[in-house]
């Protein structure tokens, strides 16, 4: 848990994932099995360190929030001071979403990571989720109530065009969500694809022509 005292925000990290993509250099760990360790040191960490202020924000991370259950993720939104202003955000994996699970998730804020629309790039990069996927959580998400839905973006991944990019991005807007966020891919020495480099990446010229067009 990270925490702000003096901005009165907090993020807090949950470490796991049910495979970690090719890309990621984040602690984050395949092993579900030690979920509920986890939890309870966190708990326990919560307890010692907050001292019950009113919080602006509250940020779940990962790894991947949403393998916990409804309940695991409410009990710990619980242990803090907010109210209807406090902006709470769950970083979530499209691939496990449903409208059951987002109606009883007592958060305001959804982070989905997307990366891109296209298929075989995101299987090239060991992401679980097709498009499909992420389509249709955005839409169990609007169906839900929610009307703060971020996308995550990477640009400079394998195969990846400014075509295909520019593309990516009219897709996320045509969806009707509220906040879009590109990375630029880096290959970071504790990340699968540090020692097995991927084929075909854009060169810096091309991560800046994408990085242009985005702003454009």
């Amino acid at each position: 848990m990270y925490y702000n005292k003096r901005m009165k925000n907090v993020y807090v990290h949950i470490p796991f994932c049910k495979s970690k993509c090719k890309y990621c250099s984040f602690v984050s760990f395949p092993k579900l099995e030690l979920k509920e360790t986890y939890l309870q040191a966190l708990e326990t960490e919560i307890s010692s360190r907050y001292n019950g202020e009113k919080l602006n924000t509250l940020y779940f991370g990962g790894g991947t929030p949403s393998v916990l259950t409804n309940n695991e993720l409410n009990r710990l939104i619980s242990f803090f001071n907010i109210d209807e202003n406090t902006e709470v955000t769950a970083e979530l994996n499209p691939e496990t979403i449903t409208k059951s699970y987002l109606e009883q998730l007592n958060v305001n804020r959804l982070s989905f990571g997307c990366q891109t629309f296209d298929d075989k790039i995101l299987k090239l990069i060991g992401r679980r989720h097709s498009a499909k996927d992420v389509e249709n959580a955005v839409k169990f998400a609007q169906k839900a109530g929610f009307n703060n839905i971020s996308l995550d973006f990477i640009y400079g991944l394998p195969s990846q065009t400014l075509k295909g990019f520019k593309q990516d991005l009219e897709h996320a807007v045509s969806l009707g969500v509220q906040h879009i966020s590109l990375y630029g891919l880096k290959i970071d020495e504790d990340c699968y694809f540090y020692k097995n480099l991927p084929e075909n990446l854009p060169d810096e010229d091309m991560q800046a022509d994408m990085y242009l067009a985005a702003i454009e």
